[in-house]
């Protein structure tokens, strides 16, 4: 690949790699207020941190807690 980049001279790589990059940046930029809720409340005021927000969230407290626990 790096010889790629050292003969192409029309800038065709750098295209693509733009290209690539929006495309996998576009949909999570835009999901993030359904993926991440960034202000960690609902509109109810209850806690909500979005649909992967909240998956973590119980994944860490699982964590911490089965850290925190002795072994029986």
């Amino acid at each position: 690949m790096c010889m790629r980049l050292v003969r192409d001279k029309r800038g065709d790589v750098m295209l693509e790699y733009v290209l690539i990059m929006t495309l996998i940046i576009l949909p999570l930029v835009s999901g993030s207020e359904i993926l991440f809720n960034p202000s960690g409340v609902d509109d109810a005021g209850k806690r909500d941190f979005g649909t992967f927000g909240n998956a973590f969230v119980e994944f860490y407290q699982r964590l911490v807690c089965g850290i925190g626990l002795p072994i029986p």
